[in-house]
């Protein structure tokens, strides 16, 4: 990407997403401590049992089991006699759920979004290599028919949900489970951002990725 392009994807707001759906007391704290790991710390700052008891409010027990679970995606490891260092964000599990909701909405949403469009482009170029039937074929004529109706209206909610349903139904004709796998990964995440970000992204792509030219590679 360009530098304008650069500039663009770190420029736009996060999202102040909530917390995902099991919603309990000791996962409102590993959110809440998470959150505060991805926007508000630095690479090597350390932790201890007793500043996460303070600052959280929450008992010994659940400060251990909240750093237990953030060592377990790599975004902390243990200094012994002193507590934990917050790791570098690339060392991190990058593919852990928990971690890209995280990075949709910290410092690294920017990043993430573009990384993700990368990977998109990528396995889309394999999927639509498959074999297809007729009728599957003609599903996805229909499907980037509705991503180009959407885009003439200018309708940035239905452009986005029409692209995801594009790439989703591409990837469930490709008879290759492990794409399907790591692209619903991806394309779960990529519904995390603002229709508005999709649609930017979409207008900026190269030919070779756009909904027609990927069309025009089925067989």
């Amino acid at each position: 990407m360009g530098e304008a392009s650069q500039s663009f994807w770190h420029r736009f707001p996060a999202q102040g997403f909530p917390a995902p759906a099991n919603y309990t007391a000791f996962n409102h704290t590993l959110w809440s401590f998470g959150r505060y790991i991805a926007s508000e710390l630095n690479q090597g700052q350390v932790l201890t049992i007793s500043q996460i008891t303070r600052q959280f409010d929450v008992s010994t027990s659940v400060a251990r089991e909240v750093c237990r679970a953030m060592q377990s995606r790599d975004m902390l490891s243990t200094l012994s006699g002193v507590g934990s260092t917050v790791a570098h964000w690339g060392d991190w599990n990058l593919w852990d759920p928990f971690v890209m909701h995280l990075r949709s909405d910290g410092p690294q949403r920017g990043a993430q979004f573009h990384e993700l469009l990368v990977l998109r482009d990528a396995i889309d170029a394999q999927a639509a290599a498959a074999p297809r039937t007729e009728a599957e074929v003609a599903d996805l004529r229909l499907a980037e028919s509705e991503v180009m109706l959407a885009r003439r209206r200018d309708r940035r909610e239905e452009v986005a949900a029409a692209d995801h349903f594009f790439h989703r139904l591409l990837r469930e004709t490709c008879g290759n489970r492990l794409l399907q796998q790591l692209s619903e990964r991806i394309e779960g995440t990529l519904t995390l951002y603002d229709p508005e970000i999709i649609c930017s992204a979409l207008a900026d792509r190269k030919p070779r990725s756009c909904h027609g030219a990927l069309v025009n590679q089925l067989r």
